[in-house]
């Protein structure tokens, strides 16, 4: 048996005390098959929507690394000149 610890547990009971108060409110509420149908094509466009944006997330994470390593390089290649010119000032003082 796997151990819980107290941050788990007050998880586990938040969620259970979400679903309870959901199942309170809309539990016992049926629904026609056109509403039914209906939830399912919303549900179909968000997760066209959420794949889209997922996507685009992605693409900037490519983006914002591929800026990090041209930013590192172009350091290295701008401060060590610069480190060399102010350690030869700073010997010539």
């Amino acid at each position: 048996m796997i151990k819980i610890d107290a941050k788990d547990h007050e998880q586990l009971v938040e969620a259970y005390g979400r679903y309870k108060e959901y199942h309170n409110l809309y539990g016992a509420i049926t629904i026609t098959e056109e509403q039914d149908q209906e939830i399912r094509n919303k549900a179909s466009e968000l997760q066209g929507t959420y794949d889209y944006y997922k996507i685009l997330i992605h693409e900037l994470e490519r983006c914002i690394g591929s800026y990090h390593i041209a930013r590192n390089s172009l350091k290295s290649k701008i401060y060590s000149p610069a480190r060399k010119m102010s350690t030869i000032k700073k010997n010539q003082k």
